[in-house]
């Protein structure tokens, strides 16, 4: 903005501006009747949330790279994934036949897959393990890659939503097979 309009605009600028949007378009983005395929991503990494570490559960739809389910949790634990899920189920119409989630190798997926057969919802977990997606499952289903490194400190609610919309499309075209970081 500098070089061609002459007005200089700082980061914070554009963080609020981020912000401003996010919070806008969360709803719509949230609640738009979207056609989905019967794959689903996801995986759980941590952030800090004003000063406090939280782990970030993150679902989408492998095929059609569309954004379902994004809960913040103080715990890394089989509710926690029951209720990432659950946020992915609610937005379908009906249950597919051959409904799979392909996650990391944390247990606690396998123990929301029960929960969800108890209740008479079935579906298929694919586990992949490791970051160097070597074993047999990972080479059909890469999903794992190294994300450590780029978590942000988050000071509010807002900036997650922001870093969220932003990371996603950079992973998006980095990662194009499922588009997890």
């Amino acid at each position: 903005m500098q070089d061609i309009h002459g007005v200089a605009i700082s980061h914070q600028t554009i963080l609020n501006y981020e912000n401003s949007v996010a919070l806008l378009l969360k709803s719509y983005v949230d609640h738009y009747p979207y056609e989905l395929s019967d794959q689903f991503s996801g995986d759980e990494t941590y952030i800090k949330v004003n000063g406090k570490w939280h782990y970030l559960f993150f679902f989408f739809d492998a095929v059609k790279k569309i954004i379902l389910s994004y809960p913040v949790s103080p715990n890394r634990d089989t509710a926690s994934a029951i209720r990432a899920i659950d946020k992915v189920l609610v937005k379908m119409k009906e249950i597919p036949e051959n409904l799979t989630f392909v996650v990391d190798g944390n247990p606690i997926y396998l123990l929301a897959q029960h929960f969800f057969a108890q209740h008479g919802i079935r579906f298929d977990v694919k586990q992949v393990i490791g970051l160097t997606n070597e074993d047999p499952v990972s080479a059909e289903y890469i999903s794992e890659t190294n994300h450590r490194e780029t978590e942000p400190n988050f000071q509010g609610q807002l900036s997650l939503y922001a870093w969220l919309w932003i990371r996603t499309r950079i992973c998006f075209l980095c990662h194009p097979v499922c588009g997890l970081f």
